[in-house]
């Protein structure tokens, strides 16, 4: 098999009398893209990427990408990775190099070398013992698996793999594992089919004597219990095998093996989150029930600060996923764990406990700060479940574990614990939200003796469970509240100890709070809190960029709050802002939230309370930002432009030039997010926020100027409409909501330059009644409707006869409940309170029949009926 000429023969491809073929001939001094090749040349270059001799890795690299995916060369490192003669090395390199170039050149290889290649891993994995070998032809097996799906499934791949996972030899096993671990991920539905198969080898893996053997199974029983191909027949078997995990788990943590005990409670969180519901239609008292004994395995081990970070971290995720997923459960009892109490019960306290716990841990990384600062500490893990817990579980168990914990450490007086407290708290607060509200009394009275106490720690906690109440609580908080809320806030941005987390939790507080102000609830607090907020932003030693930057996001709510009421202070907020725009603002964070702050100040005053050099020196410095590269900036620089818009109105118009080319910019890259099964997901970037920001201002563009706003008319729309598919969640909202000004610069004008721009803009708010699953942007589509219908009046009636007969039959499937938003909400069920609330239905439906009722004043009977409509 060395020798160079050496040719490699497969047995017949299954015609009858076929006469065996050969693959085409490895490297004998062929040319490849100009470089004369030999397999001596080959074993040269391999033997030297495994030299510690830097300059000669360096040649080999380059001699491997000069020759690129020439099938001969995979001919020649399958040669190679087949020679037992070969160093381990040299082999586990071939296997390496053949598993990054084979899928480029699969499609080129002959049938004969496809079946070839397989037959050569197949063998390769029976013949190979050293477990670093096996893992890389592992890797390579698995990529050529998926590479053979659409044109030559490999059939023999699973059996040898079943014949594998019995070997003697543990590396084999081990193998086996990890390679059927890794194919349940790639391949997808085309391995569901053997799933009860998969399930049973992993699952005698599991009780493997061998340590290898154990966690590659127990990774594999992971892939498994987290595939999105898992039907409800695979969860009922699922059942039956996480009892066996349990029992594993149990047996790791008797004998020390934490490597087992931890990717034991992996598999369990996947199966968890994966199971949603399922698990918990059985009683917890019975024997097949699963839940409970998940629960105390998991509790009991989330809670051993001697089991390290590895641990407990995978126990923590198991407890999440079974609170947020099986709800039901968790209310019902558990007699080993909770009696006849509710299993909740027990877990509540315990994660209490765990979350208010300043204990040392092992395990923590080096260097780890610990405790509520160390984002994998037990606190902060458990202040995370808990978190996630208050959003699913019913309220009333929540709260009165929440109240009894933060009571008893009132009373106790101790600093630490009114601390630990005080984290529970903010963390629930979400969860709880309205349950909250009739405790918000006496849990202000601690709030406050906590924000006015010298103990830094404590301040800290505060600070950060009131701007969770801030912005989770309201309106109730600002209306009812404020003059409890709002001066203690200020108190901890004013007296020492002055802390940084602190005061960037008070000021996010303080925007929360002016978003449900008005000018009249602001105004007896109005100097002291500009006068606060201005002297944290001026003062540079010793103030990190994130403060100022959190209070100048303050300074411009409360003058967005404030109005009018501002311009006393409008002169020097300006003088502050407009330096801080510039190159005075040092990093792009301070600039970028100071341009934001300048455009809600300006906005608030008008134009005509600052002179006309200071808007000139403020829009100058937003457009500079265009060109400064950080897309926080950008976003910044398109909401303070979108603003001054608004406050301009027509005389925004000579700003078009500058503004507007950035924002179509930033929408010409749209299509960042991605769709996983019937939910749309998104990727928040930086890029994506910018984005946002852009389609908002052209909204506020096209409403401000009008008919100034035409040449850019078709661009704007053609960038909205784009928007409004957008995975993105966020950006479809933005775009909604900026269509309906679309219209603007038409209005009025005859029905020739009318109707072109009316019916993109009807044509993509009714695509949103139709297809869209968020129930508050088909709220905003049905509102900009309404709005668009009466701008256009009479002239409605010369829109399209089919986009008339689309738009009518996707309001009449609103009215009826039919629409794509509607079933959604009527078809997630679920076993938790962790859906996305619909928005009121009372709400929807009043909407709605505004909706038709101008549809029916201005279309007056010419609407089609849905048979006429014809294919969008």
């Amino acid at each position: 098999m060395s020798d160079a000429s050496a040719a490699v023969h497969v047995s017949p491809t299954g015609s009858p009398g076929e006469e065996p073929r050969v693959m085409r001939a490895p490297l004998c001094g062929e040319h490849i893209r100009g470089v004369t090749v030999t397999l001596d040349h080959l074993d040269a270059a391999l033997t030297s990427l495994l030299s510690t001799n830097n300059t000669a890795r360096v040649e080999a690299e380059g001699y491997f990408a000069s020759l690129g995916d020439d099938p001969r060369l995979i001919t020649a490192l399958l040669l190679r990775l087949q020679d037992p003669a070969q160093l381990e090395g040299v082999q586990q390199l071939a296997a390496v190099l053949l598993a990054n170039r084979i899928a480029a050149v699969w499609r080129r290889m002959t049938l004969v070398e496809q079946a070839t290649t397989q037959a050569s891993i197949l063998s390769c994995l029976a013949n190979a013992t050293s477990r670093a070998l096996l893992r890389a032809i592992a890797s390579l097996a698995n990529v050529v698996a998926q590479s053979s799906v659409l044109e030559r499934p490999w059939d023999s791949l699973l059996p040898a793999l079943e014949h594998a996972a019995a070997s003697p030899i543990e590396s084999h096993r081990e193998a086996a594992m990890t390679l059927l671990g890794e194919l349940t991920e790639s391949l997808g539905l085309r391995l569901q089919p053997h799933y009860p198969c998969l399930q049973a080898l992993f699952i005698a893996g599991v009780r493997d004597p061998a340590l290898s053997v154990r966690k590659a199974a127990l990774g594999a029983m992971t892939a498994l219990s987290s595939s999105w191909c898992l039907e409800q027949q695979d969860v009922a078997r699922l059942a039956q095998a996480l009892l066996i995990i349990v029992d594993v788990a149990r047996a790791a943590w008797g004998v020390g093996d934490m490597e087992t005990l931890a990717e034991a409670l992996a598999a369990l969180a996947c199966a968890a989150e994966a199971s949603r519901g399922s698990l918990s239609t059985l009683d917890p008292t019975s024997p097949g029930c699963v839940v409970g004994p998940m629960t105390e395995v998991a509790l009991h081990a989330a809670g051993n600060v001697e089991l390290g970070q590895a641990v407990r971290m995978q126990a923590f995720n198991t407890l999440r996923a079974l609170g947020v997923g099986h709800a039901t459960a968790m209310g019902l009892p558990y007699p080993p764990l909770s009696g006849s109490a509710p299993l909740c019960s027990v877990v509540l306290p315990s994660l209490c406990a765990l979350a208010s716990s300043s204990a040392p841990e092992r395990g923590a990384e080096s260097g780890s700060p610990g405790g509520w600062d160390d984002d994998q500490s037990g606190p902060c893990m458990a202040l995370e479940t808990l978190s996630a817990l208050s959003q699913s579980l019913p309220d009333q168990h929540v709260l009165t574990v929440v109240m009894g914990h933060v009571g008893a450490a009132a009373a106790s007086g101790d600093a630490a614990k009114v601390t630990g407290a005080l984290r529970v708290l903010g963390a629930v607060v979400e969860g709880l939200s309205e349950a909250l509200l009739p405790k918000l009394p006496e849990l202000l009275l601690l709030l406050r003796s906590a924000l006015t106490s010298g103990d830094l720690e404590l301040r800290r906690a505060a600070t950060a469970t009131v701007a969770e109440m801030a912005e989770h609580l309201q309106p109730e908080l600002a209306e009812q509240h404020l003059d409890q809320v709002l001066p203690v806030l200020l108190h901890v941005l004013q007296t020492p100890p002055l802390d940084e987390e602190g005061m960037v939790a008070a000021c996010g507080a303080i925007v929360d709070l002016c978003h449900n102000l008005t000018t009249d609830d602001l105004a007896p607090s109005l100097a002291v809190t500009v006068g606060t907020l201005s002297h944290v932003v001026s003062t540079t030693g010793g103030t990190s960029p994130d403060t100022r930057a959190a209070a100048l996001a303050g300074l411009g709510a409360v003058a967005s709050a404030a109005g009018d009421e501002f311009y006393p202070y409008a002169e020097a907020s300006v003088a502050l802002l407009s330096s801080l725009m510039g190159d005075n603002g040092g990093c792009m964070e301070v600039r970028a939230a100071a341009t934001e702050a300048m455009g809600a100040v300006l906005l608030a005053v008008g134009p005509g309370a600052v002179p006309a050099a200071v808007w000139e020196r403020a829009l100058a410095c937003a457009a500079g930002g265009f060109s400064l590269g950080g897309t926080e900036l950008r976003e910044a620089a398109h909401r303070f432009l979108g603003r001054v818009a608004g406050a301009l109105d027509a005389s925004f118009a000579p700003y078009l030039p500058v503004a507007l080319p950035p924002a179509l910019e930033a929408l010409a890259h749209i299509g960042h997010g991605e769709e996983v099964g019937p939910y749309r997901r998104a990727v928040h970037t930086g890029a994506l926020e910018e984005q946002v920001a852009s389609a908002e201002a052209l909204g506020s563009y096209a409403g401000a100027t009008g008919v100034a706003f035409l040449p850019y008319l078709g661009g704007s729309l053609e960038a909205l409409d784009a928007a409004v598919r957008d995975p993105a969640e966020s950006l479809r909202v933005a775009a909604v909501r900026s269509l309906e000004f679309m219209l603007h610069p038409v209005q009025g004008a005859a029905a020739d330059r009318l109707m072109g721009p009316a019916s993109t803009v009807v044509g993509a708010l009714t695509r949103c009644l139709e297809e869209e699953r968020v129930s508050d942007i088909v709220y905003s589509a049905i509102v900009s409707l309404e709005t668009v219908f009466t701008i256009l009046g009479a002239a409605a009636t010369s829109l399209p006869m089919w986009i008339l007969a689309r738009v009518t039959a996707a309001v009449e499937n609103m009215r009826l409940g039919k629409a794509v938003c509607q079933q959604e909400h009527d078809s997630r069920g679920g076993d938790n309170r962790e859906q996305q609330p619909a928005r009121d239905e009372l709400e929807m439906s009043t909407a709605v029949e505004r909706l038709r009722g101008v549809m029916n004043a201005q279309l007056s009977g010419a609407v089609p009926s849905a048979g006429a409509q014809t294919a969008w």
